[in-house]
């Protein structure tokens, strides 16, 4: 998912700082679109964090093989 829209940017940001945060989705995924996609970036930017972007072929679901990935 993504950020909610009534989040507190400052309180958040301070929080994510530390954390290792990735977006992870499906090229087709159903629930994306350029205009969600804009949005998440967007988002990042005002939290002020560089997420890690990783894509993989499928839809809403993550498949095992990517799941694994980001545990390595």
């Amino acid at each position: 998912g993504i950020f909610p829209p009534d989040l507190d940017y400052k309180l958040a940001g301070r929080k994510f700082d530390q954390m290792d945060i990735k977006y992870v989705y499906g090229t087709q995924d159903p629930f994306l679109n350029d205009d969600r996609l804009k949005e998440m970036t967007k988002i990042s930017s005002e939290l002020k964090v560089n997420p890690e972007i990783r894509t993989f072929e499928g839809e809403h679901v993550i498949d095992e093989h990517t799941l694994n990935q980001l545990f390595q």
